[in-house]
């Protein structure tokens, strides 16, 4: 995610970040390039320099700790202040308070948890979100799945938080486990490592189409009911849908043989699915090693999210949108 709101949205400012080893808060924003750096050589949020910090800022080392006492302990931390870098050895109890609670308590147009334990945010403790009595920002994207249960999500969502459910906001990091799973039935491991740059681009694209697709049939609902529809509820309408119509299209498609002449735009929805560089790579085993189950319910699934993106979310069939399908038929 950091690395593509680097590129993709270079003035954009990125104010906080909490992993397992740390915590950062620059109100100036950090450093896109020393983060997009610190990404591909697998560095925690600790391994960040000091030096690039802003004044305001800090830097939270967790696991940098001393004994002060029997009793005691104090954590490092990084403080810009006046131009300079100050390192102070805070206590522990204080270093787990600024870590527990850096992602909520800053104020920040968009706030994305890109991990967390299941239910971080409960009803019980959604006012931590709250600075004097507002939400910490306007608009909340569940990167992560569970993050924040249905009652705090009301309380965000009537609070005016334009919120995006984790079963959109974290749609493709499914789809893209599904076209793991599908380069581990096609490639052999050496050569998925040999092609991995190439495949990741091929997998992006449509992780790219797929987000916008989605996202601009959300926005369009919700905006023809005149934002009086909770964008959580959005969400779920099309999880529902998808589902709906992926279940109607895979027992339609359970005894059917796709590689019969008839059922040929069937098996094409599945081939144009899958990666250019995995057609390239191993073609034969595209077709024979895929068990055709796997097959329908890609198709399946395709089917699914093109009607919902395509017709939207109000639509209902008619006879004048099915006839085309059964005239086909016969």
């Amino acid at each position: 995610m950091i690395v593509l709101l680097g590129k993709h949205f270079p003035n954009s400012k990125l104010l906080t970040i909490t992993d397992g080893f740390g915590a950062c808060y620059d109100p100036e924003g950090l450093n896109y390039p020393k983060l997009t750096e610190m990404f591909h050589k697998v560095q925690a949020i600790n391994k960040y320099p000091a030096e690039l910090l802003h004044d305001g800022a800090w830097l939270l080392c967790l696991w940098e700790t001393r004994q002060v006492s029997s009793f005691a302990k104090e954590t490092l931390c990084y403080f810009k202040r006046d131009g300079k870098v100050v390192e102070e050895w805070i206590p522990s109890n204080k270093a787990m308070h600024m870590f527990t609670t850096n992602a909520h308590c800053h104020y920040a147009d968009i706030f994305v948890p890109g991990g967390g334990r299941p239910r971080t945010l409960t009803a019980q403790n959604i006012q931590e979100f709250f600075i004097d009595g507002k939400p910490s920002c306007k608009a909340f994207i569940e990167g992560a799945n569970l993050y924040i249960t249905n009652e705090a999500r009301e309380v965000l969502e009537d609070a005016g938080v334009l919120l995006y459910k984790d079963s959109s906001a974290n749609k493709c990091g499914v789809v893209s486990s599904s076209y793991e799973i599908l380069a581990g039935l096609v490639l052999d491991d050496e050569t998925y490592i040999k092609v991995k740059p190439e495949l990741a681009k091929n997998v992006l694209a449509k992780l790219e189409k797929i987000a916008m697709d989605e996202a601009q049939e959300m926005l369009r609902y919700w905006l023809k009911h005149e934002k009086k529809v909770r964008m959580s509820a959005v969400s779920k309408l099309v999880s529902d849908l998808i589902n709906k119509y992926t279940d109607q299209v895979i027992a339609y498609l359970h005894d059917r043989d796709l590689y019969a002449p008839e059922n040929k735009d069937f098996l094409d929805i599945y081939i144009n699915y899958v990666p250019e560089t995995l057609k390239k790579c191993n073609l034969e085993a595209v077709h024979k090693v895929v068990p055709d189950h796997h097959k329908k319910c890609i198709i399946a699934t395709t089917i699914a999210c093109r009607l919902v993106y395509g017709k939207g979310l109000d639509w209902e069939p008619s006879v004048v949108d099915i006839l085309p399908i059964i005239a086909k038929q016969h």
